[in-house]
């Protein structure tokens, strides 16, 4: 079975942000509001633009993620500052990290609300039926990786467990501040997320689109000769959006493998950096890259010979300013193991043979099963 849901409202232009959120926030009647970012964006230029956007009526919580929070932490902290009856909507904003700590905010309040119902009245409402909505605004590194539970059968709870957000929204804007590092993890990321839904063997037609979209769009975001500031950051945040709602078609390995860090470690990992060392190999594992998406690739890239693609990827790859590999990145080798067996362990990740799993990761990661 194939299920295609994108219900997300999205807006998408530059200098948007305040009257997008306004308009939300006015048309829906919304009057409480749990503000979810990263402690060091609290009073950034993104903060100040997005309470800019919030009618003075409009009661606020503002929960401010420290580095070492965790979501459980972050959603202690709004069923402390917020009365979660109350609550119409959580906005989360500034990082992937504080979109994916708003999403848990999210459904921690239905959960809170859930309890506090009657036994009878319960028994008719579910969680889901209670969720406040879900505002997010996305900058440099864009949508996290969705909740698996929610695009996988193999995960507890299965497809549904949590829904995407209420509203998106998109000012390339935010991303006229950010530095080198930082708009390349984003290609990366947006690159990497994309070519690994196109490798997915579930049938979804939307998801390949998007997935081609973005490509193209992270590519010539990648083409500053061609293209002026604004154009790329557009193309650039565009590709990150499109790689997000491409994820619905199911979880990747390098997906599987970012999460697998961040419940090791305990800490945010940067997508975009994994992303940059373990997309070459992926892609150049024999056989991993089916022949109609190859020559799609191929012509994406600029390529008559399919099996340039990966090689291709790694001097694209290697060009950017970020770590070349995992000690480069911080990650210790000990955690490192550990990520592997747990992504070993997914139940919804379809995983190949041993050994190539050890293409993949070979070259970069020692410990790997074979």
């Amino acid at each position: 079975m194939t299920l295609i849901s994108l219900t997300s409202r999205i807006h998408f232009a530059a200098d948007l942000l305040e009257e997008a959120l306004r308009a939300e926030i006015e048309s829906n009647g919304l009057q409480h509001l749990v503000l979810v970012c990263d402690a060091d964006l609290a009073e950034a230029e993104c903060a100040q633009r997005v309470r800019a956007g919030i009618p003075r009526q409009v009661a606020v919580a503002l929960v401010a993620a420290g580095d070492t929070d965790s979501k459980y932490d972050v959603l202690d902290a709004a069923l402390e500052r917020a009365d979660p009856s109350a609550c119409d909507a959580v906005v989360a904003f500034g990082s992937s990290r504080a979109i994916a700590f708003g999403r848990k905010c999210r459904q921690g309040l239905a959960a809170a609300r859930h309890a506090n119902l009657t036994q009878a009245e319960r028994l008719k409402t579910t969680e889901r039926d209670l969720l406040p909505s879900l505002m997010v605004v996305p900058g440099p590194d864009g949508l996290p990786n969705p909740c698996r539970a929610s695009i996988s059968r193999g995960m507890p709870g299965g497809i549904g467990k949590a829904q995407p957000p209420t509203v998106i929204i998109c000012d390339p804007t935010l991303l006229a501040a950010a530095e080198a590092p930082q708009l390349a993890s984003a290609f990366a990321d947006a690159l990497g997320r994309c070519l690994e839904v196109l490798l997915h063997d579930s049938f979804n037609p939307v998801a390949d689109g998007l997935a081609l979209e973005g490509i193209r769009r992270a590519l010539q975001a990648r083409t500053p000769q061609e293209r002026t500031p604004a154009a790329r950051r557009r193309d650039l945040m565009a590709a990150s959006l499109n790689a997000a709602l491409a994820q619905s078609k199911g979880p990747g390995i390098i997906q599987a493998f970012v999460d697998a860090i961040n419940d090791v470690t305990g800490a945010w990992a940067d997508g975009g950096a994994v992303r940059r060392i373990l997309v070459p190999p992926l892609m150049s594992v024999r056989g991993a890259v089916p022949g109609a998406v190859a020559g799609l690739l191929a012509e994406l890239f600029g390529t008559a010979r399919q099996d340039a693609i990966g090689p291709g990827l790694a001097t694209l790859m290697d060009g950017l300013p970020l770590p070349p590999d995992f000690a480069a990145l911080g990650i210790p080798a000990g955690k490192l193991d550990e990520a592997v067996a747990h992504l070993c362990a997914a139940p919804d990740v379809d995983l190949p043979a041993p050994n190539r799993l050890t293409e993949i990761f070979g070259p970069r990661l020692a410990g790997v099963p074979s």
